[in-house]
């Protein structure tokens, strides 16, 4: 019989202060740290999960033990009694019920009726261990325990605290323990096992993919059209260029969203690319001042790492200014020509078109991300004889398509859940360093351009051969990042993710 109390930690907990903790009569004994993968097995039907019991498969090192568990017998949040048998497993029998020990056996096949069974969530855990002592003799077990649940490409981080009777312990010591960890660490009870939590991932990947496309579409154009109206008076000001910055990325962000929505079947893709049309000459403005922002910024950045320098640059430096002067006159230009208040009425029209279709029997999520994400994955691979030839165009387009599906996944990240994330970090990563790349090559034209005009300087010279170099650095840097992209290491996570909707 398992007989434990289980508390999710809610706040900052350093391991080695339980070992300090004052818990008398108990006193604390170290006994080291464990690492185990679990895997909790089941049929294609939940024959055992239904049935209430727990059928697991523990790895720790070379020893592999076989658990099962039965329905928990008391309602006490945080607290766990019920039936525990455990066994060795013999080697390469993990699916074989013929094989296992016949205590457990058993017990088990009735419940499943000859079906084979297989992994259904996977728990990984780095458990450190105290006996619990009292009077001389252990009387429980005390397991901090850092990990995480896996299932069907759900993850959710595990960090809780166990407290397990053992050897002479009974209720009374579980209830006084439980009570003093309480009062002593940032403890809250955790009503679920690690099974049910891993249960409730499997449901929530069940129900992935079921959101209208239209309804996922509606939520993310009233992100984006709710940032532009946030951000339209810094961007008009023109002293704040986060302003501009965040204006622009949420024009990218609609744009690529409305070019991935327009390929349903049940949306008016007519409508969608021409409404993305009409946003290119609001992109193509701001786009005019940020990128002369970046310049900017990263000549000051220069300037103040090679101060002696400075004058020489000046020139540039004023060169620049004056055209991202022009460059903004023509963005406040456009805002104050009331287009942009048309484009907002359009949006605010597909918003309200996108509502009325999702309400509906349309396309669903699982009917159409996948091809949309991997579409755009395919564009990107494409571009990459780019790497291998060290081409700057090649490489700025090949940045535009990490772009683009970036933006793709983000837009049913919610469906696709947290797994997508390492995925969405991996992009953007590569996406800095060839945008770097991209900033360092559109100043080296501007600055040759300004020097076919006028009379060069020793300190342009130099400049034009530090971007040259970080030019270089940056090709070098990416092809370093481009198996990451372009290789197995992305390509199956993006397919797990496509499948599991």
């Amino acid at each position: 019989m398992e007989i434990e109390a289980k508390f999710a930690v809610i706040g900052p907990l350093d391991p080695a202060s339980i070992d300090t903790l004052d818990l008398a009569p108990y006193r604390l004994v170290p006994r080291g740290v464990q690492r185990h993968h679990d895997e909790v097995l089941d049929t294609p039907a939940r024959s055992l999960t239904s049935a209430r019991r727990s059928l697991r498969i523990r790895r720790a090192g070379q020893e592999a033990l076989l658990t099962l568990k039965g329905p928990n017998t008391t309602s006490d949040d945080g607290m766990y009694a019920r039936e525990e048998i455990e066994a060795s497993l013999p080697e390469g029998t993990d699916g074989d019920i013929r094989a296992w020990p016949p205590q457990i056996a058993e017990r088990v096949a009735p419940l499943i009726g000859g079906q084979p069974v297989a992994p259904l969530v996977r728990v990984d855990v780095t458990r450190r261990l105290w006996d619990v002592m009292r009077a001389g003799r252990c009387v429980a077990e005390l397991a901090l325990d850092s990990g995480e649940i896996a299932a069907n490409g759900r993850r959710q981080p595990l960090y809780e605290l166990e407290v397990e009777l053992k050897g002479t312990g009974k209720r009374a010591d579980l209830d006084a323990l439980a009570g003093r960890l309480q009062n002593s660490l940032p403890l809250r009870a955790e009503p679920r096992s690690k099974l049910q939590r891993g249960l409730a991932l499997l449901d929530e990947a069940e129900r992935a993919g079921a959101t209208a496309v239209a309804e996922v579409g509606r939520r993310a154009i009233v992100a984006q059209l709710d940032r532009l109206k946030m951000v339209e008076t810094a961007a008009r000001g023109g002293q704040d260029s986060d302003g501009v910055h965040d204006m622009r990325v949420a024009v990218r962000r609609l744009r690529t969203m409305l070019d991935v929505l327009a390929a349903s079947p049940d949306l008016d893709g007519r409508k969608l690319r021409k409404l993305r049309r009409a946003l290119k000459p609001l992109a193509q403005a701001l786009g005019g001042v940020r990128d002369l922002d970046v310049l900017l910024e990263r000549l000051a950045a220069y300037e103040a790492s090679q101060p002696d320098l400075s004058a020489g640059l000046a020139a540039f430096r004023a060169w620049l200014e004056h055209r991202r002067a022009r460059a903004h006159a023509r963005l406040v230009a456009y805002l104050d020509g009331g287009r942009l208040s048309e484009i907002f009425v359009k949006l605010e029209d597909m918003v309200g078109s996108l509502q009325e279709t999702g309400k509906e029997n349309s396309v669903a999520v699982a009917q159409f991300a996948g091809s949309a994400a991997w579409s755009r994955y395919e564009a990107m691979l494409r571009g990459g004889g780019a790497v291998a030839a060290r081409d700057p165009v090649g490489l700025h387009h090949l940045r535009i398509a990490c772009k683009r599906l970036r933006y793709t996944v983000e837009l049913f990240a919610e469906e696709l859940g947290p797994a997508c994330e390492p995925l969405l970090d991996t992009l953007k990563h590569g996406q800095d360093t060839l945008g770097t790349l991209h900033d360092a090559v559109v100043e080296r034209d501007l600055l040759a351009k300004m020097c076919a005009k006028r009379a060069g300087s020793e300190a342009l010279a130099i400049y034009d051969a530090a971007l040259a170099a970080e030019r270089d650095e940056c090709i070098a840097a990416f092809a370093r990042q481009w198996p990451d992209l372009g290789g197995q290491a992305f390509r199956r996570p993006l397919a797990e993710l496509i499948g599991a909707l």
